[in-house]
């Protein structure tokens, strides 16, 4: 779902939302201002954690301390690698990146670059962005599967036009789609979807029942179709309900989320082990208290990391836009 709600926000945040905006809204936006923002708004974060993983993992060298697997996994050795570093900040790593979650950056990337190319183009309405995206996917898929898809390997980006996962992003354009055309679902259709999306994937999944649809496009056809149906339905149902404003609140540190969750939770089960609390918190415990911790550390790291970091890369663009 991850991918898809990221195709979903990019068009939001170049269209706006408020029927006004939705009448006849056109991007405003350069190709390059496009890929700026974007780069602005991901990579200075990014580049802090990345930072700190390194550092915390000279201290654990030096001091040949790795308690436990997670500890290990997140801020071993490997991190201490010059060149995984360089792969890691540009995106161009085939393995796991300095912060283990950042390989989906590099499919965020992808599908940002992919977007900027086609509003410097010309696009400028959500239906162009979508159909250009989505013919761009079949292309690079045709090719690929050709006797020519030898030729990839002297141009990268139409191999990672073509991977699986990149067709969830085209499940995020069209979620916006309709969310624009005002295409919803039934209220009670809606929540119906909700509630049974989740169950339904857990016992297709389980009983291996949609293993032969879509070959190697398996699972940005069932996940990503789901995935689509989950936002589409959420997206439905907003009308009729007001969601307290903490919901915003989170939904600001999520990016903060996404990283420091993945540095935190090593430490959390660190934790655990050494007090002997899980057999006394159980299951549903862990899960809550490692919600509070991780949203906890990502509300901090957006207060006083993201957002001031963020002021600063947007006036110094400006300024530097200015000249």
């Amino acid at each position: 779902i991850f991918f898809v709600i990221s195709g979903f926000i990019i068009p939001y945040v170049l269209f706006g939302k408020s029927d006004a905006q939705l009448s006849d809204q056109s991007i405003k936006l350069t190709g390059a201002d496009f890929f700026a923002k974007r780069i602005i708004r991901i990579w200075p974060l990014y580049f802090v954690t990345t930072i700190v993983v390194i550092a915390i993992a000279a201290v654990l060298n030096y001091s040949n301390y790795y308690p436990n697997h997670e500890v290990t996994n997140v801020y071993g050795q490997q991190k201490l690698d010059f060149g995984l570093t360089v792969e890691s900040l540009t995106f161009t790593t085939n393995i796991a990146p300095i912060v283990n979650v950042g390989w989906t950056l590099q499919l965020e990337f992808v599908f940002y670059t992919t977007l900027a190319v086609i509003i410097a183009l010309g696009a400028k309405k959500i239906e162009h962005l979508t159909i250009a995206y989505g013919l761009v996917m079949l292309t690079s898929m045709i090719f690929l599967s050709s006797a020519a898809a030898d030729l990839a390997r002297y141009f990268p980006p139409i191999k990672l036009m073509g991977y699986p996962m990149m067709m969830e992003f085209l499940f995020g354009l069209v979620a916006y789609s309709c969310y624009k055309s005002k295409f919803f679902l039934n209220r009670w259709v809606a929540s119906a979807v909700l509630a049974l999306t989740i169950p339904t994937f857990y016992y297709l999944e389980l009983n291996d029942l949609t293993v032969s649809v879509g070959g190697a496009y398996n699972r940005a056809v069932v996940w990503g179709f789901l995935s689509f149906l989950l936002v589409w339905s959420a997206i439905s149902l907003e009308p009729h309900f007001s969601m307290p404003k903490v919901f915003n609140k989170l939904g600001d540190a999520s990016y903060s989320l996404y990283l420091i969750h993945w540095l935190a939770l090593p430490w959390l089960a660190l934790m655990l082990k050494k007090f002997e609390l899980y057999p006394v918190i159980g299951p549903v415990g862990l899960i809550i208290v490692g919600f509070v911790v991780c949203q906890g550390a990502a509300l901090l790291m957006h207060d006083y990391i993201e957002k001031p970091l963020g002021n600063v890369t947007n006036r110094l663009y400006r300024s530097w836009k200015s000249r």
